[in-house]
């Protein structure tokens, strides 16, 4: 924006309801003149002149002009801080490509956890789903009967959209991060907009033409197309798809993608005067804060729905896998599992650790996304001075602990058909033992559960300022 014109055509526009015609870098009315602030910052001016005729008292003249240019400096000053004051809110706004690296740092989890039919950057033996999609596949290949049929069914089976389930997540985050950067791309055009056309209004009034006054270029629908954004980083050459493993879930996410919200612009059509024209001026930046609002609020209640669906107790992520009685030990009876001993070797040796690497090695990356400077912009601003942050940190933390947890059960299931491939092969006391301890502290869970939120109805958060 340009604040020095908007202050110059704003104090010309007062200067003209008082009255006096502007010449060169003064006003004057009759024999008196009024300096005008500098062009080069705005600043200063409001000293008041006339020539002395020698008639009257010296005294009185120098009284005159020093209580007219206090008057006039004040005014400028007045008119100098309305503009600030309104304009405050919206400088220093955030830099939309300060969301860039956290995009970018994203993206590799993203990639790690996408669904094999997603292109993503990402080679194909980092990618937990590529483990994962055949998985079940080699397991029935290799094993069947008994606790070993029970183990493929209540884990190996789940263990895919589990995982695709936290691609999804990851998703809702970087739509959110697009989110944000596609909107502080936009809010500097449109206060520039906004501070544009109360310039030319107010030339326009000093220069004894009516003021015209057109909406300023809004921002419907600007926070359309943050998976787009998202998408355009991660995923160059395709847009990245949610795909939510519960119907419910699903219904209750609304993600942010081809939103068009009514801000309810009122087109201003300000009488002449310089008060008229300020007066919209300030209308038009309360309406572009209230837009930075409500485009926002979308992005947190999109953020919420995704930690809802994240901790809640009617998607489970959390699969336990010893749910069955027929998993004890007391229960194995080797007699009913028939299996391929090194097909099951390849899977609790190579396939189940290396999914369990790749999901640590998605959730260190997710746990060093702690910058919160992007977000930061004046208090009164959208959502405040962090914006929907919080919300974004608490999905964010919900992923990690849901991540580490799956881990933790990926190792405990290698570990299970470890056992339970021995177990089928002697009936040793000592593999029964080790089987108890295990389905023991598998019940008592990995210590990661996120946890469970209460899923109330959505209400939008109070308004700042």
């Amino acid at each position: 924006m340009n604040l020095v014109d908007l202050r110059l055509a704003a104090i010309d526009a007062y200067m003209y309801d008082c009255h006096h015609d502007r010449h060169g870098d003064c006003y004057r009315i009759e024999d008196m003149t009024v300096t005008r602030p500098s062009p080069n910052d705005g600043e200063g001016g409001g000293e008041w002149s006339r020539p002395w005729n020698g008639t009257g008292s010296l005294d009185d003249y120098q009284r005159d002009r020093r209580e007219l240019s206090s008057y006039f400096a004040s005014a400028f000053d007045q008119i100098r801080g309305e503009i600030d004051r309104v304009l405050a809110p919206v400088v220093g706004l955030p830099d939309p490509d300060g969301f860039d690296p956290l995009m970018q740092d994203l993206g590799e989890p993203t990639a790690i956890l996408a669904p094999m039919n997603v292109a993503v950057n990402a080679r194909a033996d980092q990618r937990v789903i590529s483990e994962t999609a055949g998985l079940e596949e080699d397991a029935r290949l290799a094993f069947s009967g008994g606790a070993l049929e029970d183990f493929r069914k209540n884990f190996l089976n789940w263990l895919e959209s589990v995982a695709i389930s936290y691609y999804d997540i990851t998703v809702v985050l970087g739509a959110a991060l697009g989110g944000e950067k596609k909107l502080w791309q936009t809010v500097p055009d449109s206060v520039d907009d906004a501070t544009a056309k109360a310039t030319q209004a107010f030339t326009d009034h000093s220069n004894g033409s009516p003021p015209t006054w057109d909406d300023i270029t809004g921002l419907l629908g600007v926070m359309a197309d943050g998976v787009g954004v998202f998408s355009a980083v991660v995923a160059p050459e395709a847009a990245l798809p949610i795909v939510f493993g519960s119907k419910a879930v699903a219904a209750t996410l609304t993600l942010v993608t081809d939103v068009g919200n009514d801000l309810n612009k009122a087109k201003q059509t300000p009488a002449p005067s310089y008060k008229s024209i300020m007066s919209a001026f300030a209308t038009d930046i309360a309406n572009i804060m209230e837009s930075v609002y409500e485009q926002e609020e979308l992005l947190r209640q999109n953020l919420v729905s995704g930690l809802a669906f994240a901790t809640s107790e009617s998607w489970n992520l959390d699969n336990q896998f010893h749910g069955s009685d027929r998993t004890r030990p007391d229960a194995l009876n080797p007699e009913e599992m028939h299996f391929d001993q090194e097909r099951v070797r390849e899977i609790y040796d190579v396939a189940l650790p290396r999914i369990s690497a790749e999901l640590g090695r998605a959730k260190k990356v997710i746990s060093l996304l702690t910058n919160d400077r992007p977000w930061m912009r004046h208090q009164r601003l959208g959502l405040g001075y962090k914006g929907c942050w919080n919300d974004w940190d608490n999905l964010r933390w919900s992923l990690i602990e849901l991540l580490g947890d799956l881990a933790w059960e990926t190792d405990s299931a290698a570990e299970a058909l470890k056992l339970f491939a021995a177990r089928a092969r002697e009936t040793d006391a000592d593999v029964a033992a080790e089987l108890t301890q295990l389905s023991d502290r598998i019940v008592s869970g990995s210590g990661c559960d996120p946890e469970v939120m209460p899923v109330h109805p959505l209400e939008p958060v109070s308004r700042i300022g």
